[in-house]
């Protein structure tokens, strides 16, 4: 019986709704997902506290495919940001340490065309992470980079 109720306990707690989880994953509180059906979380998979997962699916009235894939025993460190419009993925075995940003899109930059943050986004490109790679605290990694294989970014990166 306690054993049961541990289990549900841990599916309110730790599994968002409408997110493809895969087993042993969990996202602890508090957390925030946008279209929480283009999130996948891979096989024992942990995302730490406060991490902002927002894969787009508009941006006005101009539809995006955005799709978050974190594939399986992956490690997201507290307040880590993930946005993507394209297909943002994350490799198995990846550890992401605290505050990493990842961000495939960028506002439009054109000065003939009005205030930047009605100017519509962007991308030059998707972000792939490989396997086993490690991303240090606080790095950034933008619009169209492929982090490969058994790759390190330090901390604070950019």
């Amino acid at each position: 019986m306690i054993r049961t109720l541990k289990t549900w306990a841990r599916q309110l707690m730790y599994r968002p709704p409408g997110v493809d989880l895969g087993p042993g994953a969990l996202v602890r509180r508090p957390w925030t997902i946008s279209h929480p059906q283009h999130v996948r979380i891979g096989r024992d998979s942990t995302v730490g506290r406060r991490v902002i997962l927002n894969a787009l699916r508009h941006d006005g009235g101009r539809p995006l495919a955005g799709q978050i894939d974190i594939g399986e025993d992956v490690y997201l460190g507290h307040d880590c940001q993930i946005h993507a419009m394209q297909t943002l993925r994350i490799g198995r075995g990846c550890v992401l340490s605290d505050r990493v940003y990842l961000n495939d899109a960028s506002h439009g930059m054109d000065p003939g065309a009005g205030l930047i943050m009605r100017q519509p986004i962007h991308s030059k490109g998707p972000i792939t992470i490989e396997e086993h790679s490690f991303i240090g605290l606080g790095a950034v990694v933008l619009p169209g980079v492929v982090i490969g294989h058994h790759s390190v970014v330090g901390a604070m990166s950019d």
